[in-house]
């Protein structure tokens, strides 16, 4: 089975959705991790008897300011500790450095608010609905160019006419494609591990 780790920096909505899916066969997610002490979502893992990390952090070289970075040679150890396989980015807003990426190449996932290639990076959501684009999700391999690795599964919002009457309504229909998909992620991922598709 592979052991799944997924990070997240705040609420989890998107990891409850994954647990909920996986929680018929136990856990396919063996550890969350985040790079916030006090994200809720970590609470949300714990709940459901998931194994949490706060991400390692070290003082930055470059300034006098007590401000600290991501350890991510340390986080690295640790996932290899924890036998990891692959790692799923859902809501994690940092961006993963190219050396930790060659460390896990074709093993990290993320989970996007817009159909890539349109509207990488930031505030996508807000960018396709003054565009009038079509909106969605996107599930892809995680490489260093931000947002351009390849694609895994996309996902459209069907509905035109609430979406773009404000950003807000646009946010509140991908963010339910987005559950939709993540949650159709893990139980196909669960498939294939039972030896099923």
């Amino acid at each position: 089975m592979i052991r799944w780790c997924v990070f997240i920096s705040g609420r989890g909505s998107n990891l409850a959705a994954a647990i909920e899916e996986c929680r018929e066969t136990g856990p396919t997610i063996s550890l969350v991790v985040s790079s916030d002490e006090s994200a809720p979502g970590l609470a949300k893992a714990r709940r459901a008897g998931i194994p949490t990390l706060v991400m390692p952090k070290i003082d930055h070289p470059t300034t006098g300011s007590g401000k600290q970075k991501i350890d991510w040679v340390a986080l690295d150890r640790a996932l290899r500790a924890a036998r990891i396989d692959a790692i799923f980015l859902l809501g994690f807003m940092r961006i993963v450095p190219a050396d930790f990426l060659e460390r896990w190449s074709g093993r990290v996932w993320n989970l996007h608010p817009s159909l890539l290639p349109s509207f990488p990076g930031l505030r996508s959501i807000e960018r396709a609905a003054m565009a009038k684009a079509p909106l969605g999700a996107t599930i892809h391999v995680v490489e260093p160019e931000v947002d351009a690795g390849p694609i895994v599964k996309q996902t459209r919002v069907e509905s035109r006419g609430a979406v773009l009457e404000s950003v807000a309504a646009a946010e509140f229909f991908v963010h339910q494609v987005e559950q939709v998909l993540v949650r159709g992620m893990f139980s196909r991922l669960r498939t294939m591990e039972e030896g099923k598709g």
